[in-house]
């Protein structure tokens, strides 16, 4: 039987080496090339990339002091990736509450219309910046396939 191939296959480790020496971030390496990450972890040479900064561990403190920071909710979760899924985490188990923080958080909306979702989604200029500032009405918007509808999002980066 011949062997499998597999979607890390076109990868070699030269390659994966020349995208990751693009990057400071491991994060922004992710979410540029999620499939060399993949092959690299695959393949276990990520420990071979150590200019890339890792994520960062936050504590309920540091997000609190990273809040004071901005103005609004918005701002703050469109800001830093680590810092507001760091955010949502502890917000979510109850570890933040509305009466830490320095701005008005907006409660989450339980279900979004197609109407509801295309106003929202006319707020941000991609999917990415949607899914930061209103990650129920992006995930709703997946959901149902109304994402392509919106015609003024810049195109994601092409992800290899």
């Amino acid at each position: 039987m011949g062997q499998k191939r597999t979607q890390h296959a076109k990868y070699t480790f030269e390659d994966v080496k020349e995208l990751a020496e693009k990057y400071d971030k491991l994060a922004d390496f992710t979410k540029n090339h999620f499939a060399a990450y993949e092959a690299a972890l695959a393949n276990g040479w990520m420990d071979s990339f150590t200019h890339l900064q890792r994520k960062r561990v936050h504590t309920v403190e540091s997000v609190l002091n990273e809040c004071k920071k901005f103005n609004s909710y918005k701002e703050f979760m469109n800001a830093d990736e680590s810092i507001a899924n760091a955010f949502r985490r502890f917000y979510k188990r109850n570890h933040i509450t509305d009466a830490d923080l320095p701005w008005e958080f907006k409660k989450r909306k339980k279900s979004w219309t197609r109407e509801d979702c295309y106003e929202e989604a006319k707020k941000y200029e991609s999917r990415y910046q949607m899914k930061l500032g209103s990650e129920s009405a992006y995930e709703s918007a997946r959901k149902n396939n109304w994402l392509d509808n919106y015609t003024w999002f810049k195109p994601s980066h092409a992800r290899s």
